[in-house]
């Protein structure tokens, strides 16, 4: 490991996340130590949620935005690691209007990511061992957008995204 890595894991979320928002600091790192600033600020994100305060978030939020980005996530994996980040805060904090603990939010990066219209799906999904690689990745993806939802379905407020994830649930067992 890196010795500013090794630094990097031993800090707090507050003092990591004046790091992230500094200017060129992801410059001195490598991908993969991109990403991993991202799973740890995430953990750190979740294991801190309670000492969080309210004027606190948009900052994190902004930390999160910075740590992605540098990673160089696709569209994809992006929005799964942040639905699933979504997911965890919500459940060990409980749902708000900030951006990062809005399941409603959840919803917007699932309907904006899907690959594919839920018919398409539910015809793929019935014999998916038959269909190309690129078919079982686009459903996999699916399944990973969509899992978060299991124990944060619930607390959707929007009737319309409650409905839509209503649906796409009934794919969930079905899924790659």
């Amino acid at each position: 490991m890196a010795p500013l890595f090794e630094e990097l894991v031993r800090m707090d979320l507050r003092t990591l996340a004046t790091w992230i928002r500094s200017e060129n600091n992801t410059a001195n790192l490598g991908q993969q130590e991109c990403r991993g600033v991202v799973e740890i600020f995430a953990s750190r994100l979740v294991e801190e949620a309670h000492d969080i305060g309210p004027n606190e978030w948009r900052g994190l939020t902004d930390a999160l935005d910075r740590a992605m980005l540098s990673a160089d996530l696709d569209r994809t994996e992006s929005a799964i690691r942040r639905i699933n980040l979504m997911s965890a805060l919500v459940a060990t904090v409980g749902p708000s209007s900030d951006s990062l603990r809005n399941p409603d939010a959840m919803v917007a990066i699932f309907l904006d990511e899907l690959p594919m219209e839920f018919d398409e799906a539910t015809a793929l999904a019935a014999n998916w061992r038959q269909a190309n690689r690129e078919d079982i990745i686009r459903l996999r993806s699916i399944k990973n957008l969509l899992t978060p939802f299991v124990n944060a379905e619930r607390l959707i407020s929007d009737a319309v995204g409650k409905e839509a994830i209503r649906k796409w649930m009934t794919l969930l067992d079905r899924l790659p």
